[in-house]
């Protein structure tokens, strides 16, 4: 794959993915504020608000643009090793939850192109929801759900790894940075990495649990 495009790939997608989470963000803190009360926000309040905005149809169409790059660079990460990771245990922990992360956005971006086409109408399920409730027809279903879950569980432990030896801050041009500009870096690093892993650890437990059930509604 051309570098070019691997980082135009890369960059269309975590953009959009920054826009999609910056607006949920917004919507639950206004929902706990007390301003929104009728629907839980979610992936899909998000892709409806986009959409009634002036100019709503472009900007929702190029966050679905940038939401199928994400899609394609996760099963280029997961696929192609683009991120060059050892073929060792880790490595290929990290390109299955790439695998899963793919298709749980491949769901995100399916929804974002039905509320752009105009079907508003709620299924009553989360793409968690959905995603689940697919697998669980399907032959093995039932150790596809629970091996995922655990997947995304053993993500969340690499989460909080990084949140504590905080070598993100490899990632960036540290030669380049103040020293003030550093510590903030690290410490918003750090508040981000474990929040993440504390998400990871409850979705994962939802599959797990969802699985244990038989209750594809428990991934919500």
């Amino acid at each position: 794959m051309p570098d070019n495009f691997r980082k135009a790939l890369a960059f269309g997608g975590y953009a959009a993915k920054t826009v999609v989470y910056c607006l949920l963000g917004v919507l639950i803190i206004s929902a706990a504020a007390g301003s929104i009360r009728s629907d839980t926000p979610s992936q899909k309040s998000v892709f409806i608000s986009l959409l009634s905005q002036p100019f709503g149809q472009t900007l929702l169409g190029l966050v679905i643009i940038g939401m199928a790059c994400y899609v394609l660079w996760r099963f280029t990460q997961a696929l192609l090793n683009a991120d060059n990771l050892e073929n060792n245990t880790k490595g290929i922990v990290m390109r299955l939850f790439y695998f899963v992360s793919g298709i749980l956005y491949t769901t995100g971006t399916y929804l974002a192109i039905k509320v752009f086409l105009g079907a508003r109408s709620d299924s009553g399920q989360s793409s968690s929801e959905q995603m689940s409730s697919t697998l669980m027809q399907q032959t093995w279903g039932w150790w596809l759900v629970l091996i995922g879950g655990g997947l995304i569980i053993t993500f969340s432990v690499i989460q909080f790894r990084h949140a504590f030896k905080a070598d993100f801050m490899d990632k960036f041009e540290l030669i380049a940075m103040s020293e003030a500009l550093k510590k903030v870096a690290r410490i918003v690093g750090r508040a981000g990495f474990f929040a993440r892993g504390v998400v990871y650890i409850l979705v994962g437990s939802f599959f797990v649990h969802a699985a244990l059930v038989s209750n594809p509604q428990q991934a919500g």
